[in-house]
């Protein structure tokens, strides 16, 4: 548990107890709520939506409170929230999200990036406003929608992946100011399509699918695991060997932390095929994970020395007579030809 977790439940309880969780107080808050105009409509829409989830759940964390509401329920609520955030609360865009999250109507992955783009701007075109944790949701979603995105294109997704990992760079440094930790899982991947691939932690083992991916580096117990759209995964590597393991394709489930994807309960998959990953590899020069997003996780990048040819290379493009390309030819000394010529005796 984060340290400042058991506040912000010491809060929210008597937040609960002051509100009310019962019918009598939903009643209340919408009657007050119809009557009143301005700032005290505010108010009273607040107390509404509030008293409608608290009823829901009976735990300190009310995000799968969403789940259970009923038709007319969440049509309120969004009726309420839909003018909160015309009259400028900012906190409204984060129960809407919520509401689509966790709400069983179809809703696309470019709408709930449409939805994550408005509410960031709130922070960064507003002078004077705070980047709270509000700012820190904001941002950790839009990298999970963008890193979704990429991953059901199925293929090298340059664009997608780079906006992923700016914006987990970004939750990473907030989570730290905060005081969260980055490095547990959030919420996981799931298969469906819509905004419903997003798939909250305490519901991983229901609805949570597999991926798979190839293993391209490994150092210091951490490793990188390269999907096919291109998104670089860690995973713990502890067992691993880069020279043994380099280039096994790996399958599990995939979880989304603050500070970026990460692969879980995996296992080798003897399944897949190398192949399957090298789609597309010889059409545009390979993007390293340093050069896509420095800095992105803690982690040691490996460079690879790179070796001049001999000097007496000599290029040549011709064919072979199997149909292989010949990519040069070496000049062999005298001494080397006789040895050549030998051992062929």
């Amino acid at each position: 548990m984060d340290s400042s977790d058991p506040i912000y439940e010491d809060i929210r309880a008597y937040h609960q107890s002051i509100i009310g969780q019962n019918t009598e107080s939903i009643k209340r808050y919408k009657t007050l709520y119809g009557k009143a105009s301005g700032e005290k409509k505010l108010l009273y829409g607040n107390m509404l939506v509030k008293s409608i989830i608290y009823s829901k759940s009976s735990k300190k964390d009310t995000r799968l409170a969403y789940s259970y509401l009923t038709q007319q329920e969440r049509r309120i609520i969004e009726e309420v929230l839909e003018y909160q955030k015309n009259k400028g609360d900012i906190k409204s865009y984060e129960s809407l999200f919520m509401l689509k999250l966790y709400g069983p109507e179809e809703f696309s992955l470019d709408d709930t990036i449409d939805m994550l783009k408005e509410w960031e701007r709130q922070y960064t075109d507003t002078d004077g406003v705070k980047h709270g944790w509000g700012y820190l949701n904001a941002c950790f979603y839009l990298a999970v929608c963008y890193c979704a995105k990429s991953i059901q294109s199925g293929t090298k997704n340059i664009e997608l992946s780079s906006l992923s990992m700016s914006y987990f760079k970004k939750s990473e440094n907030l989570a730290k100011q905060f005081d969260k930790w980055t490095v547990i899982p959030q919420c996981f991947y799931g298969e469906r399509k819509d905004i419903h691939c997003i798939v909250d932690k305490n519901r991983k083992n229901q609805e949570a699918c597999t991926v798979t991916g190839i293993i391209h580096s490994i150092k210091n117990n951490r490793g990188i695991l390269r999907m096919l759209c291109g998104v670089d995964v860690s995973f713990k590597a502890n067992g691993f060997d880069i020279l043994r393991d380099e280039g096994q394709i790996l399958r599990g489930v995939l979880g989304f932390s603050y500070s970026g994807p990460g692969l879980y309960d995996f296992r080798p998959d003897s399944a897949a095929s190398n192949d399957d990953f090298m789609i597309g590899e010889q059409d545009e020069p390979e993007i390293t994970y340093d050069q896509l997003q420095k800095e992105y996780v803690p982690m040691a990048v490996i460079e690879e020395d790179e070796t001049e040819q001999p000097k007496e290379m000599i290029n040549d493009t011709t064919q072979s007579p199997i149909g292989l390309k010949i990519l040069g030819k070496m000049k062999l000394s005298d001494k080397d030809t006789h040895r050549f010529n030998k051992d062929k005796r």
